[in-house]
């Protein structure tokens, strides 16, 4: 099936209230975020991208409500697994799009998410889904980002980030961009900052600190 065959024929899912529903009927459901099943299940495997490896099965993100959740509203659930992976389109490829499957988990990615086989496509998720889902999150008392380790500039994200730096620092905060994901990203990115140079480090016109009297203008 070719791409216009899988976007003619795949349902639309079109509210944060109607995939909650169908999360509701049907376990074993995931969103994915690729260029569609088109592309996807020509080799239905994905790739670690640090080392090359072949993978056992398509990364996922898993929508099944856990038990924990209990009578908790669904629509919550549902936007906040949207919301963890909507930065892709801005990092990686605007072409990027979300769409819902069922599967089987064959195995665990490098960053332990699920490699989905026996890939059952079963529709796109409205870009009006998504906005609803940060409208979802933004309603929400504690501090949450999307997991973008490289903290994209975008409006929201920084409206998101002013708010869970407003609040005390935990570990979410690294979600909304602000800080790395990792140790190792936080090493990449303080050594990607531009290094202050003798001359700035002394100059007091830059520190803020009064100039020494030598160096003081003359008075006329």
């Amino acid at each position: 099936m070719n791409e216009t065959d899988y976007r003619t024929r795949l349902m639309t899912v079109g509210s944060l209230d109607e995939l909650a529903g169908l999360l509701s009927e049907r376990r074993g459901l995931y969103v994915r975020w690729s260029l569609g099943p088109h592309t996807d299940l020509a080799s239905p495997s994905s790739r670690d991208e640090l080392t090359g490896v072949q993978l056992p099965g398509l990364s996922a993100n898993p929508l099944d409500v856990e038990e924990w959740w209990r009578d908790r509203p669904l629509r919550t659930w549902a936007a906040r697994r949207l919301y963890d992976y909507s930065h892709l389109p801005r990092v990686r490829d605007g072409r990027v799009k979300p769409w819902l499957l069922h599967g089987t988990e064959a195995g665990r990615g490098p960053d332990n998410e699920p490699l989905v086989r026996d890939v059952e496509p079963i529709g796109w998720i409205d870009e009006s889904v998504i906005t609803e889902a940060e409208r979802e999150i933004g309603r929400q008392d504690g501090a949450w980002g999307p997991i973008d380790r490289l903290g994209s500039p975008d409006a929201h994200g920084t409206a998101m980030r002013s708010k869970i730096l407003g609040g005390a620092r935990q570990p979410e905060a690294l979600r909304g961009g602000k800080g790395a994901a990792t140790p190792q990203d936080s090493r990449h990115l303080k050594a990607a900052r531009p290094k202050k140079t003798g001359k700035e480090q002394q100059d007091p016109s830059r520190t803020g600190a009064p100039a020494p009297p030598e160096q003081r203008p003359g008075h006329p």
